[in-house]
C-alpha cells in the first residue's frame, strides 16, 4: 500500500496528491509516467509524474476526475493509501539527453493548458536546475482554472492565458517580439504540450 501524504483540491475537478513511493521517486525522470490503483479490484489508472521528491521517497501526481476510478481519488485525503503505485514507466523527455550547454543556447517555450500542465513541470523544474531557462504559458478558459501557477514561478517566467483561443498565441508573439523574430526562430527550441487544439487558432 502507498500512503498519500497530501490531497489538494486544486479546481472542483483536479486533485493534486503526494504520495509515498521511495522506489518510483528514486528512478524517475521528468517526462516518465507511473500507473496506480485505488484498490486492489480498481482500474489501472495512468498518470503523469508530476514531481518528485528522492530524498522524501514522494512522487507528485495531479488528477482530472472524468471517469469513475478518477472520481474515486478525487475522494481520498491525506492518510489514505493507494493499492499499487508501478513505475517509473515510459521515456524520460528529450532534454535529459541533449547536452546541458547546448539547451542553455536555445529559447525554450512550453505552452500548456489543463492537466496538460502537469507534465511540463517537471521539465521547467530540471530545466531550472541545470542552470536553463526558460518560459512557461498556461492557457486555461479563466483564472480560476489555471494549476500550478505558483509552482512554475519558482521554475520559470509563467503567463496564465485567460482565453485558450486568442492570448496563447498573442503572448508568444509578445515574447518573438522583444527581440528580432528571425533571432528568436533561429535560437528556439520549442516544446508545446497542450491539452486542447484550440489552443493554438489564430
Amino acid at each position: 500500500m502507498f500512503k498519500i501524504l497530501e490531497a489538494n483540491k486544486l479546481t472542483p475537478t483536479i486533485i493534486q496528491m503526494i504520495v509515498e513511493a521511495p522506489r518510483v521517486a528514486g528512478h524517475c525522470l521528468p517526462g516518465q509516467f507511473l500507473i496506480i490503483r485505488v484498490n486492489s479490484d480498481g482500474e489501472r489508472i495512468p498518470l503523469t509524474i508530476c514531481d518528485y521528491d528522492r530524498e522524501a521517497g514522494t512522487v507528485e501526481i495531479v488528477v482530472q476526475a472524468i471517469g469513475a476510478e478518477t472520481m474515486k481519488l478525487m475522494e481520498l485525503k491525506a492518510g489514505d493509501e493507494l493499492a499499487d503505485v508501478v513505475g517509473p514507466l515510459g521515456n524520460a523527455s528529450e532534454l535529459c539527453d541533449t547536452d546541458i550547454e547546448e539547451l542553455k543556447k536555445k529559447k525554450i517555450v512550453f505552452i500548456a493548458g489543463g492537466v496538460g500542465t502537469a507534465p511540463v513541470y517537471p521539465q521547467a523544474k530540471w530545466l531550472h536546475e541545470h542552470g536553463v531557462d526558460c518560459d512557461v504559458i498556461i492557457g486555461a478558459k479563466n483564472k480560476d482554472l489555471v494549476i500550478l501557477e505558483d509552482e512554475f514561478k519558482a521554475e520559470a517566467y509563467s503567463i496564465a492565458a485567460l482565453n485558450i483561443r486568442k492570448y496563447v498565441i498573442c503572448i508568444l508573439q509578445q515574447m518573438m517580439d522583444h527581440m528580432a523574430e528571425a533571432v528568436w526562430l533561429q535560437n528556439a527550441y520549442r516544446i508545446l504540450l497542450m491539452r486542447d487544439t484550440a489552443m493554438i487558432y489564430v
